[in-house]
């Protein structure tokens, strides 16, 4: 076995790779309801307003 092939079979590889897994499918659906919203919303101040609060949305749901 080789050095990498040890690193990758540690518990805390496979739990920052489930972790990186389940980001990725939480900013997808931030995304999609984020351009559903920017469908919507006219004024700049909103759309801007609304982007913040994706990104909130997906740092807080990482948290979780």
């Amino acid at each position: 076995m080789t050095f990498i092939e040890t690193l990758i079979r540690t518990p805390f590889s496979q739990a920052i790779a489930w972790t990186l897994f389940h980001v990725l499918w939480q900013g997808l659906i931030a995304a999609a309801i984020l351009a559903s919203a920017l469908c919507v919303v006219r004024s700049a101040r909103s759309r801007y307003t609304a982007a913040c609060l994706a990104m909130l949305g997906v740092v807080l749901s990482f948290g979780l």
